[in-house]
């Protein structure tokens, strides 16, 4: 539970890669000086011609605290969105401890969690049941760090997600994003 979550984008050009993978995980961890985020020249425009982002410069330096705060449309998902390598940019580079999430093996992209302000949760399903249902998509679930951030925020493993309260809910889904 207390390893960090982040990672790195690997490319992997042949098949016995995996061992290169490992290298490269191992190097980029070791960093301690790497900007846990970073945008250089990022531009993002979309069909139609609405430019979200442009020409952002941003370093965020590991261990720090950094808030995006701007009007609605400012770009501010998008930024976090072409950081996480979830949408391409057209200009520029977004990486994430050095590393571009883009086209990283999955290995990789499992290490790092975004919680969107309007993120979903199954509400009919309680917080055990999405637990056990995300530990799927990750080779190295801890359901024991799961079930201490529940007792230490004291949410219930029990009730369904849609009878707790909006925060209980945005707890829930930064839980299954650590």
């Amino acid at each position: 539970c207390e390893r960090l979550i982040m990672s790195a984008r690997l490319v992997m050009e042949r098949p016995d890669s995996l061992l290169e993978t490992e290298r490269l995980e191992n190097e980029l961890f070791a960093a301690p000086d790497q900007p846990a985020l970073e945008a250089v020249n990022l531009t993002k425009t979309f069909p139609g011609g609405q430019v979200a982002v442009s020409g952002l410069d941003l370093t965020v330096r590991a261990g720090s605290v950094c808030g995006l705060i701007g009007r609605n449309g400012a770009g501010k998902t998008t930024t976090l969105r072409l950081l996480m390598g979830l949408l391409h940019p057209d200009h520029g580079k977004a990486r994430i401890l050095g590393v571009d999430l883009g086209g990283a093996p999955k290995r990789v992209r499992e290490k790092v969690a975004y919680v969107s302000q309007n993120q979903r949760l199954p509400g009919w399903m309680s917080l055990s049941e999405l637990c056990r249902y995300v530990s799927r998509f990750y080779r190295e679930w801890d359901f024991g760090c799961a079930n201490d951030l529940a007792q230490q925020w004291e949410l219930s493993m029990t009730r369904p997600v849609a009878s707790m309260s909006g925060g209980e809910q945005r707890q829930i889904a930064i839980l299954l994003a650590l």
